[in-house]
């Protein structure tokens, strides 16, 4: 696999990675090997591990898993997680920072072709081999989206919430996605429940705006929630894009110096036919 935004990373050249050469698994591993680098593969695979996955089915198909990542490899992460000056603020959707190939690219690109665990995670989750993963998980648990995982790419984010206040709106994706997995981030005790942060399920209170397919944001007081996966550290919220997949993360209560942080990662259709209606007619954030 090719990723050519990270062609002249210094990443890639520490590891003796020459400029334009393919990035596949073993081309990545072995330089690691060779280099003698902190990343040791054979004690530390960059893997997320959902085969204990937990569904439900009402209103949407929505799940959970434990310790998703290896717990040395997640504590890497952790301690080389991106410093909150590279991420932009995105009050539009409940108040979020979010640092993304969205939000903030050239600081993306640049803070994870200078990180040899984050640049293990994007090749791993960009791999044919991940998407496919996801993908018989899935119809493990009797939900068959009808792709390839060659029809299908990904991609991930680093999102923060403040503890004072942060949210994400009630929403249910946009069209493009098809399966979101939203990973914890969080050691063991920094994170005190009772300040909330969990992933909400929920439904429209007016049954009118049960179909929502195109993402129109609504206000927490238009919709009941159904349930609620608490925030716990390396735990991770798996879900389908659907018309009415409303989730959100109610205003947290805790301390202002206190960040919910979380990874993201979306599978989407690589040719999305509803691109170009997008593009003329972008949804509002609520209605």
């Amino acid at each position: 696999m090719l990723l050519p935004d990270f062609a002249e990373a210094p990443c890639l050249s520490r590891l003796g990675i020459a400029s334009g050469v393919p990035i596949t698994d073993e081309t990545l591993l072995m330089a690691i090997a060779e280099q003698s680098l902190d990343v040791k593969p054979a004690e530390e695979p960059a893997s997320i591990a959902l085969h204990r996955i937990d569904f439900r089915y009402e209103p949407f198909p929505i799940g959970f898993a434990s310790n998703v990542i290896s717990p040395r490899f997640y504590n890497r992460l952790l301690d080389a997680w991106p410093s909150q000056d590279l991420f932009a603020h995105i009050p539009g959707y409940g108040n979020k920072y979010s640092l993304s190939p969205r939000h903030n690219l050239d600081g993306y690109r640049s803070y994870i072709s200078a990180s040899e665990p984050w640049l293990l995670f994007l090749q791993m989750i960009q791999s044919q081999a991940f998407i496919e993963y996801v993908l018989e998980c899935l119809r493990g648990q009797n939900i068959d989206l009808g792709y390839n995982a060659d029809q299908l790419s990904s991609r991930f984010e680093f999102s923060m919430l403040s503890g004072e206040g942060g949210n994400m709106l009630p929403h249910t994706d946009a069209p493009q996605k098809l399966i979101t997995l939203v990973i914890y981030m969080a050691r063991p005790g920094e994170w005190n429940p009772a300040w909330g942060g969990g992933t909400s399920v929920l439904k429209p209170k007016d049954i009118r705006k049960n179909y929502n397919y195109l993402n129109i944001y609504l206000d927490f007081d238009a919709t009941e929630c159904l349930h609620t996966y608490p925030f716990v550290p390396n735990g991770c919220v798996v879900f389908i894009k659907t018309f009415n997949s409303y989730h959100a993360v109610q205003p947290l209560r805790g301390p202002a110096n206190a960040l919910r942080k979380s990874l993201t990662i979306n599978i989407e259709c690589k040719h999305d036919p509803h691109q170009a209606y997008l593009q003329q007619h972008k949804p509002a954030f609520r209605k």
